[in-house]
């Protein structure tokens, strides 16, 4: 409907398993509705939320979209100008009035998103969706330096240069509570459910089950050796 790719269908999908509660959504790093992976939620299935993003005409565009949609225009989303860092995670997300418990977490900002995720603390989402740099292979648990000034570098449209790898998320993860349970058909978006409420009928899945996709692969065999140099953090 709107997402990049097929998130939209993956995420009805988990919360069909899964469940809600507050169809409360946060959309970190959402730019426009087309590619969005919070558009569907919103216009077509009643959720409410906060998105942020720190294109300011982007930002300008989205208000405009959910003010004038007629799904949307009696109770828009908050859309919020803002670059996001971990020191000011907590508050952006704690101005949009959340509830208690939140139902999803989207998290893409091409840069210092572990470092984002790992900071957040004042709500604990159901599921989380982050964008992972896929071009590392399984064992490789390493990040960009936690810098609030960080630039990723692109090629052929793909950040070569930004986030984290997927071994890094899944550890992060691990530590706060959650599985990883999917990804897109590319790989590179990784779905998290909080373990607590992990149904049966979804299994965890490992690193490499990820970067043994095609297109991570190729990505590693195109790009490895002109980032593997760059700075890194292991985690």
């Amino acid at each position: 409907m709107f997402s990049q790719n097929e998130e939209d269908g993956l995420l009805i999908y988990v919360f069909a398993l899964v469940g809600t509660t507050s169809k409360y959504l946060v959309d970190i790093g959402c730019r426009s509705a087309l590619g969005s992976n919070s558009a569907n939620l919103l216009l077509n299935h009643g959720w409410q939320g906060l998105l942020v993003d720190a294109d300011r005409d982007a930002v300008a565009e989205l208000r405009h979209f959910y003010r004038l949609h007629p799904d949307t225009w009696m109770l828009p989303p908050t859309v919020l100008y803002e670059r996001v860092t971990p020191t000011n995670v907590n508050d952006l997300v704690r101005s949009g009035d959340p509830p208690d418990e939140i139902d999803l977490l989207s998290l893409d900002i091409d840069g210092i998103d572990y470092w984002v995720w790992d900071a957040l603390d004042i709500v604990r989402p159901r599921v989380i969706v982050v964008e992972a740099q896929v071009i590392w292979d399984a064992d490789r648990a390493v990040t960009v330096p936690n810098d609030r000034g960080f630039e990723p570098i692109y090629r052929d449209g793909f950040a070569i240069y930004s986030g984290a790898s997927v071994a890094a998320f899944d550890r992060l993860a691990e530590r706060k509570g959650y599985a990883l349970v999917g990804t897109n058909r590319l790989g590179y978006n990784l779905f998290f459910v909080r373990r607590d409420i992990l149904p049966a009928t979804l299994r965890s899945i490992e690193p490499r089950d990820v970067t043994s996709l095609p297109f991570p692969r190729a990505a590693r065999s195109r790009y490895l050796e002109e980032i593997s140099h760059m700075p890194w953090v292991d985690v």
